[in-house]
């Protein structure tokens, strides 16, 4: 490996000495010493090069050649970056390139099709599979396809068809629940018949984007089975588009797991379709640099993989038996020297590292010297931003500050006449404030520059802006008074559309007013940003909802047909234009038509696009597009314009009005001109769509907890479903073989010398022809005549197959039944004997299933004496389903010894749980799943309202219900929509803050019912109802809005405690609440007449709605957002939808212009 060249010089002062240090090959040489007597020599070395910072450095190994892409050959990066003063961050990444065990790789192909495999994921899985199997098949491999939900399908045996893999993956479909048992069993059928070649490999690629609803856990037993049973077998999981956690339930039934995505997929099915090779050993040993940094009390080093320790200056890192191909980090927190901690320097973390590795017949250790280099010195520039005209006095010295020290900013007041100096700015980015006036000195230097404004001295003398009204008080003004007889349920008039008065604060020192219905007079201009004024805060704050960037418009006149060119105006549907008014109108007035026009204009300049949309609301749409790109889309009655700056010929405007088939409303018609500007710009907040957003995120990237509701949340307990029936098969099921003809028989004989069976006089037959006429037929599947299994055909219907397996030697499929009774005894001695027994050959299943529901069975199908009563809850023609939970114990609490849970008050299931849930729901919630009283882990039931299901949350270490809420809701981690949210705030607010108020933004996380509401409440009375939070139940059950916030300390987020909040926000921003979106007009009914309807995205609240049960488009967890059209509805944490924040501008903040119209918005002043 090539060392860095770099040497650096540095001095230690000591008794008026300065001693110079050279840094050669990691290794630190003094110089000499020199006396300052007066003189300053300044040395001249090509040697003593300036040592400049690296932040990170990329090592490849050579032996194995990474830059060729050799088989296990490897990268790793190493950063180094500062985390606190004096403390440093070391992280490594090691990346490996695949090495396959094997010349050929066999893959079984498991994939997910149950009912949440929607449009685009399983769109997305289509196209990359299929380039899959096109990448893999002509390399000699070949590939096996089984699809799951509910049960299990084998679509195809192994093959290297390409045309009929892709044409089994084309026709997929999806529907049903998740079963990852039924899918593994398939997995055996599949192996039973596989011949192992000594060349070849074999993995199952199991894919999946939900967890096990049905027969779990049985699936973990099945995955040992299918390791232990074919020891060269590797089992690879996808969790596709189910959080950035890795399932625990996946993790239980694969080797190696891999997240992905819809953009990430192609990339890990690639990976998890071999079987890499290991690495027989793998050390890479970091020597740290101890002229400047030690070890000194650090401990514990975190590794993605392997093992690490510390020994003297030494942190190695063991890595034997890593898997080719994967990816692994160690990061490790190193110590400058006490003697250095706030010198500042530039310091070399590492002298040297080696990495030993052993794969296959390369054995190797290679050893580099580059490192990563820290400075700890860094520059605070005060930049006057001198004003045209002036000469700027009085700017601080420029300063240096070593990184994490805490600077404060300089209270100097800089001087240019004719100016007004306003404050001083950072302008570095990512620069992480500290209060108003302080900050914390990052990894680079920070410029800071002087604000200027210019004194206009009449605006100064006349007193206007001394005299202009605070925006709480325009807002109080104009109140209709106290709202009293609104009703919230219906969606607002335009004639009681206005400012309403809260009937529960009218007697305030503060009352809060609020905006509500068609407002066409709330807009603002604050920050350079559009907003719209919401209602206003009890400490007499304003709080306004993000809608976009303040667009250029101005005085216009529509253009004359002749300054229109290329127009291409709809040959059914054609616009017409008007002489007189220079505007063009719609004429598809039939439902279920569309027209469409583009054109552009003969000459560039500045234009603005007037339009009047009168259409049935949303669901008539206009749209409007700019070359190929939407600047507008509207529904209902709608006037206004878009502004076209820098309009040229080559632009292409068009225009589409779609109308359904819904019905018609207003005049069913378009009209629009484009208008050349002839006046001054000014400011305009005409925004819809996505201009009213700051951009596109989930609320949280995980939603099977209902910690994932938060704005900012902790622990995450994820819900488990647990099935008290479970299914038994009396037959096989298995899909037809509609795209390879099987072998069928009618007689089979078989070898006991080579322990298989041979059809006799075999024929192959197409299931599309024959699936009717093949009852009673043998197969072995596939082309084969003779193996190991046969299967006995008993019945077909046009999808599937139902056959009985015969092996070792059984040759007649009529032996094979199943016992049940009509009753079952108790022997006294924990044992079971059915009653009035039935006997049913297995051969007869399939025309008398339906006599046999509600009977008892064992669980083995043919016992008539087991350990348990198993009630028959529903059968088919090929299994039966029966209860579980007999005798199970539940409890109304737990207590805890230190080891083990213990249920307390509890109760005895003697009935099945479709009986007895009931009786449970109302205060017996906690049980082991089991027929103990104690239990290492307990789980807690927040769902009773399935009959086929139990939907819980696992507690361990003595934690019960109500310590889990707490760590769940604690306010440690950020949601996804709370970053996006404060880094836009970072990059655009920050030099506003102290124009806002730091009030409550309220995630109101108080369950209102269902059992999560406590051990005690009743959940009895409706089973139906899954766990609902507060805001729920105000907006959809009682339709009454409010705005306070019932836990403060824990839910209403501020940035500091003083103002009643929990203290934990960065910044003074957040999102509206359900309960001031119904306060606008929002309700579970499509509007588009009230101020917060875009048009566009679904954009979220701050309020949980649900903590539901299914996997669906609104499971499980849920908060309350406005959709597309206008509805306050509940939506699932991880869609990803429009983000609009929302701030609080201060008490006394005034409007100095403007009539808050969109043209002529409120502008907010300097006071």
């Amino acid at each position: 490996m090539t060392a860095y060249k770099n040497t650096k010089s540095t001095s230690k002062k000591s008794d008026g000495y300065v001693r110079l240090y050279q840094f050669l090959d990691g290794k630190k040489y003094i110089l000499g010493s020199i006396v300052f007597i007066g003189l300053f020599i300044v040395f001249m070395f090509n040697s003593f090069a300036t040592l400049e910072p690296v932040s990170s450095i990329t090592v490849e190994s050579t032996t194995l050649d990474y830059s060729k892409r050799e088989e296990g050959s490897w990268k790793y990066t190493k950063s180094a970056k500062w985390i606190s003063k004096g403390k440093a961050r070391i992280n490594i990444k090691l990346e490996t390139i695949e090495k396959p065990r094997a010349e050929y790789t066999d893959v079984i192909l498991v994939l997910d099709t149950s009912g949440s495999m929607v449009k685009d994921k399983i769109e997305q899985l289509q196209k990359d599979v299929n380039e899959l199997i096109n990448d893999t098949i002509p390399k000699g491999n070949k590939i096996a396809l089984i699809t799951f939900n509910d049960t299990a399908t084998i679509v195809n045996d192994f093959t290297d068809d390409t045309s009929v893999l892709q044409e089994s993956i084309n026709n997929l479909s999806t529907s049903g629940e998740t079963n990852y048992y039924q899918a593994l069993l398939k997995v055996d059928d599949i192996l039973s018949t596989y011949n192992k070649e000594s060349n070849r490999d074999c993995v199952v690629l199991f894919l999946t984007d939900g967890l096990p609803t049905s027969e779990t856990p049985s699936e973990v037993g099945e995955y040992k089975l299918l390791k232990d049973k074919y020891d060269y077998l590797s089992i690879n999981g996808i969790q596709y588009e189910l959080g950035n956690e890795v399932s625990g339930s996946i993790k239980n039934i694969t080797d190696i797991q891999f997240i992905a995505s819809t953009k990430t997929l192609s990339e890990f099915l690639y990976k998890a379709s071999i079987s890499p090779a290991g690495y027989d050993d793998f050390m890479l040993t970091d020597y740290i640099d101890t002229s400047d940094f030690n070890l000194k009390g650090v401990s514990k080093v975190s590794t993605t993989f392997g093992s690490a320790s510390i020994e003297d200056d030494q942190v190695i890192w063991n890595l034997d038996g890593f898997k080719t191909g994967l990816d692994a980090e160690l990061t490790i927190d190193i110590n400058l020297n006490d003697e250095l901690i706030g010198v500042g320097g530039v310091y070399p973390t590492h002298t040297k590292t080696d990495v030993f590795y052993k794969i296959a017949t390369i054995s190797a250790t290679e050893t580099t010297d580059k490192t990563t280099i820290l400075k700890d010195n860094y520059i605070v520039t005060y930049e006057p931003n001198t004003p045209a005209g002036c000469v700027v006095s009085g700017a601080p010295s420029s300063k240096v500050y070593s990184v994490f020290d805490t600077v404060r900013l300089d209270d100097s007041v800089p001087n240019c006449s004719g100016y007004q100096f306003k404050e001083w700015k950072i302008v570095t980015d990512d620069v992480e404030r500290v209060g108003n006036n302080q900050f914390i000195m990052p990894e680079s230097n920070v410029t800071i520059k002087a604000i200027w404004k210019k004194v206009e001295l009449a605006k100064s003398m006349d007193g206007k802006i001394s005299n202009a009204q605070t925006l709480y008080k325009l807002i109080a003004d104009n109140s209709s008074g106290v709202d009293t007889d609104i009703d919230f349920s219906k969606s607002p008039t335009d004639s009681d559309s206005g400012i309403y008065t809260m009937n529960s604060t009218k007697n305030d020192k503060y009352p809060v007013h609020y905006y509500r219905g068609n407002i066409e007079n709330n807009n603002i201009i604050f920050a350079n940003f559009c907003w719209k004024m919401v209602r206003t805060t009890s400490t007499g704050g304003v709080k306004l909802i993000y809608n976009g960037v303040p667009t250029d418009y101005s005085e216009s006149t529509p253009i004359s047909q002749d300054k229109y060119v290329n127009i291409l105006n709809d040959e059914t549907y054609p616009y017409t234009y008007d002489l007189t008014t220079n505007k063009w109108t719609s004429t598809n007035k039939t439902n279920l038509a569309t027209a469409t026009i583009s054109l552009s204009v003969t000459e560039s300049g500045t234009y603005i696009l007037s339009y009047s949309v009168s259409s049935e609301a949303n669901y008539d749409k206009a749209y409007f597009y700019k070359d190929g790109t939407e600047i507008g889309v509207f529904s209902g009655t709608k006037s206004g314009f878009i502004s076209l700056n820098d309009l040229t010929p080559d632009d292409v405007i068009m225009v589409k009005y779609i109308k359904d088939g819904s019905g018609s409303s207003g005049t069913d018609t378009v009209t629009f001109s484009i208008d050349k500007a002839t006046g001054d710009l000014v400011k305009s907040c005409n925004n819809t769509g996505t201009a009213s957003q700051i951009g596109e995120t989930r609320f949280n990237d995980n939603y099977t907890s209902p910690s994932d509701v938060g704005y900012m949340y902790g622990t995450r307990y994820t819900f488990g479903r647990y099935n008290p029936g479970l299914a038994n098969s009396v037959l096989r099921q298995d899909r037809g073989d509609i795209y390879t003809p099987h072998y069928y028989s009618t007689e089979i004989t078989y070898s006991s010398s080579t322990g298989k069976y041979t059809l006799q006089n075999a024929i192959q037959k197409s299931w599309s022809d024959n699936y009717s006429k093949l009852k009673g037929y043998y197969t072995c599947s596939g082309s084969l005549t003779t193996c190991s299994r046969v299967y006995y055909t008993v019945n077909t219907d046009n999808t599937f197959k139902y056959s009985l397996a015969l092996e070792s030697g059984d040759i007649d499929p009529t032996t094979q039944i199943v016992s049940l009774g009509k009753g079952v005894r108790d022997n006294g001695d924990n044992t079971y004997t059915l009653t009035d027994v039935v006997t049913v050959k297995r051969t007869d299943w399939a025309e008398n299933y339906k006599l046999y529901k509600d009977y008892y069975i064992c669980k083995d199908l043919t016992s008539t004496t087991c350990d348990g009563k198993y009630r028959v809850l529903e059968t088919n023609n090929y299994q039966i389903t029966y209860d579980r939970t007999f005798n199970f114990l539940y409890g109304n609490d737990v207590t805890w010894d230190g080891t083990k849970y213990t249920l307390v008050n509890t109760f005895i299931s003697t009935n099945t749980w479709l009986t007895d849930r009931e009786r449970l729901a109302k205060s017996y919630h906690y049980t082991c799943f089991d027929t103990s009283e104690e239990c290492t882990k307990v789980y807690y039931i927040h769902y009773f309202g399935m009959g086929s299901s139990i939907y819980y949350l696992t507690l361990s270490s003595g934690n019960n219900i109500e310590n889990a809420k707490d760590e769940m809701f604690e306010n440690t981690r950020n949601s996804t929509i709370k970053q996006s949210i404060d880094t836009w705030y970072k990059n655009n607010m920050t030099a506003y803050t102290e124009k806002l108020e730091d009030t409550i933004w309220c995630n109101d996380r108080t369950f209102e019912s269902g059992s999560l509401v406590g051990k005690d409440f009743d959940a009895g009375s409706s089973l139906v109802d899954y766990p609902h939070f507060s805001a729920y139940n105000r907006i959809r059950v009682l339709y009454s809005p409010s705005v306070e916030c019932s836990n403060e300390s824990r839910d209403g987020f501020t940035v500091s405690t003083e103002s009643g909040g929990n203290g934990v926000l960065t910044y003074p921003i957040g999102l509206l609440t359900a309960d001031e979106m119904m306060l606008a007009g929002a309700n579970y009914s499509s509007n588009s007449k009230f101020y917060l309807y875009t048009g566009g995205r679904w954009f979220a609240s701050m309020s949980p709605s649900v903590y539901n049960y299914s996997y669906g488009s609104y499971g499980p967890a849920n908060v309350f957002y406005i959709d597309k059209d206008g509805k306050l509805d509940n939506y699932y944490s991880v869609g990803s939808n429009a983000v609009r924040p929302a701030i609080s501008l201060a008490r006394g903040t005034r409007a100095i212009g403007g009539d808050g119209t969109v043209n002529n918005p409120y502008i907010v002043g300097d006071e």
